[in-house]
Parts: C-alpha cells; structure tokens; sequence
C-alpha cells in the first residue's frame, strides 16, 4: 500500500520521469481544466466575432435610417408639389366659373339683339304696308315719303351694325371656345401628371414597408445576439466560479501537504476570511512541540510580481494584524501564496519580501515568521 513516507520517493520518481508527470496531472486535474486555456480563447474570439457583427448591424441600422430620412424628405417635396397643383386646379376652375358665367351673359345679350331684330323686321313689314298706302296716295304725300325714305335709311345702317356687332360676338363664342378646348388639355396634362405621382407614392409606401420588415428582422436578430451575449457571460461566469473553486481546493491540498511535511498537525480550518477584503485560506497548525501556527494564503490562478507585493504590504500592515487577533487567531503568522502559473518576476518578489510560496510543485519559498 501506498503511505506518506512513499510521497518523496514519488516525487523524485515523477521528476525523473516528465511523462509521468503529465499522466498525474492530467488524473489530478481532469482534461476539462487542462483545456481552459483553449476554451477560454474560444470564447474570446467568438465574444470578439458577436461584438463586431453587432457593430455590422448597427451601421447598417444608420444606413437605413438615412435612406429613410432621406424618402420622407421626397414623400414632403411631392407632398407640397401636389398641393401647388391642387391650386393651380382650383383656379383654374374658378376662371372656367368666370368664362361660363360671360358665355352665359353673351348668350343672353343675343337674345336680346334678335328680339330687337324680330322688333325691327315689325317694323319694317309695318313700313311696307304703310309704303304701299303711300304709294297710292302718292301724289298727295311726296313729302312723307321722302321722310319715309330718310327713316328706312337709317334703318339700314342700323341692321349693318347689328349685324357688324353679331359677327363680333361670334368671334368672341369661338374665341371662347378655343380657350376652353386649351383649359380642358391642361386639366387633361394635370391629372397625368397626378396619377403617375400616386404611382411614385405607392412605391414610395411600398419602400417604407420592405424597410419596416428590415428593421424588424435588424431587432430582433439583435436581441437573439442580446441573449447569446447574457447567456456567453452566465457561462463564463459559471466557468470561472468553478475554476477558481478548483484552484482553492487545489492550494488548500498542496497547504495541508506542505504542512504534514514540516510535521505540523492542522488543528483549525482551512476556512475563508473577509476582513479588508477576502483572504482566501487562514489556518491554525500546532507543531511537534506543542506550540500553535497561523497560516495565511491568497491563492492566483496566475501569480505576478506585483500581486506578491501589494499582498505582502496588505497582509503586513498593522491594521490587518489586529484583525486577525479580533477574529481569535494569533501570531506566529506565516503568509504564503499559492500560484497555479507563477511568473519568475513573482518568485525573486516573494523571496525579496520574505513570503511563502508553493505550487502545484510543493513548496518553492519558505515564509519568516511574524511574531
């Protein structure tokens, strides 16, 4: 069987023998923590691939937010256009009101001048008899019909100008009429006009639809990436709760280890402790003579110079000494680091500030006592 005396002899077996230390590892540490690093860098990249096809669909949403803007801007200008044109048409109304209204008044004065004609034709046949009677009294009215004669004269000349006058109203009617036929081509040539920008407008609306359906399917891809986003953090999260749960039970295994080395015996903890921040792992060890040990670790996934120097600073300062004691635990305190990835920066720093450190390894720096 297998006891803690043969523990060194594995060692020194292990570090002769580099594949083996692979096989134990990949037992220790199981192949999904071995894979993080790749995993990890999987999800970058897919973060990174989701961050820009969300900045795509961004700039696409400004294009047609453009193009929008710019088919309201036609949609207004053909708007007030149509409007000229309902103007224009009204007046033109109006004046063809006015035209119909004058063509109604020369119809009238015609009439007129025909009763008047009618009247004078009367009178002219009254003439005639009335000449006839002359006629056979002629010789004993010379001078009336003279005065006859005179008055049928200027009867004449009035006829000649009634007529001049019926011919210019003529004219007029057909003047008239010509300027009619013109306003009816021009009524025509507008309402062409109005239904090919009816069409536009149907198009027009037809644009605006398809560009609504766009921007629906523009949201709601993006809240699908939304909720992959969320759930990429919940897992990411998740992951790295886990891996740093591993690594805590890992540092806490190698602390136990390192301890039953020196021959201490664990008679507290390991427990966590939150005072000025959380300390990771806190222990009370008694050693062969009887005398007790506080352990303090702060365990790192990766461990750099700088973490080594301000947790050497925090964990010495007076303030965090006295609240140790408040918590019960006394001195002697030994402070170690546990790192899972230790820069060689971060090994030189915990020897120059006299802190602990251990790997996965085992011990690679011994702690001073802090009394």
């Amino acid at each position: 069987a297998f006891t803690l005396s043969d523990l060194p002899e594995l060692v020194r077996l292990l570090e002769q023998h580099p594949e083996w230390r692979e096989a134990l590892r990949l037992v220790l540490l199981g192949e999904e923590l071995l894979t993080m690093p790749q995993l990890l860098r999987q999800i970058v990249e897919t973060q990174r691939e989701i961050v820009e096809t969300q900045r795509e669909i961004v700039a696409t949403q400004q294009r047609h937010e453009r193009q929008i803007a710019q088919l309201v801007a036609t949609q207004q200008r053909h708007e007030q256009q149509i409007a000229e044109l309902i103007r224009v048409q009204q007046q033109i109304l109006q004046t063809q009101q006015r035209h119909e209204q004058q063509i109604a008044e020369l119809i009238e004065t015609q009439r007129g001048i025909l009763q008047t004609q009618q009247r004078h034709e009367q009178q002219i046949a009254d003439l005639i008899e009335t000449q006839r009677g002359i006629l056979q009294t002629l010789q004993r009215h010379e001078q009336l019909l003279a005065q006859l004669l005179e008055t049928q004269q200027r009867h004449e000349q009035l006829l000649a100008q009634l007529l001049e006058t019926q011919q210019r109203h003529e004219q007029q009617i057909a003047d008239l009429i010509e300027t009619q036929r013109g306003i009816l081509q021009t009524l025509q040539r507008h309402e062409e006009v109005l239904q090919r920008h009816e069409e536009t407008l149907t198009q027009i609306l037809q644009v605006l639809q398809r560009h609504e359906e766009i921007l629906a399917h523009v949201l709601e891809v993006q809240r699908q990436h939304t909720e992959a986003i969320q759930e990429l953090r919940t897992y990411v999260g998740n992951l790295a709760q886990s891996l740093g749960l591993s690594i805590e039970e890992n540092a806490e295994d190698m602390l136990l280890y390192v301890m039953e080395k020196k021959g201490w015996k664990l008679v507290r903890g390991p427990n966590t402790l939150s005072t000025d921040g959380e300390l990771d792992l806190i222990a009370v060890f008694e050693d062969a003579a009887g005398q007790q040990h506080t352990v303090l670790m702060e365990v790192k996934l990766r461990l750099s110079r700088s973490a080594v120097e301000q947790w050497s600073d925090r964990i010495r300062s007076e303030g965090f000494l006295n609240r140790l004691r408040t918590h019960g635990f006394e001195s002697p305190y030994h402070l170690y680091l546990f790192g899972f990835r230790v820069d060689v920066t971060a090994e030189e720093a915990a020897r120059d500030r006299r802190v602990g450190l251990i790997t996965s390894r085992g011990e690679i720096v011994s702690p001073e006592r802090i009394a």
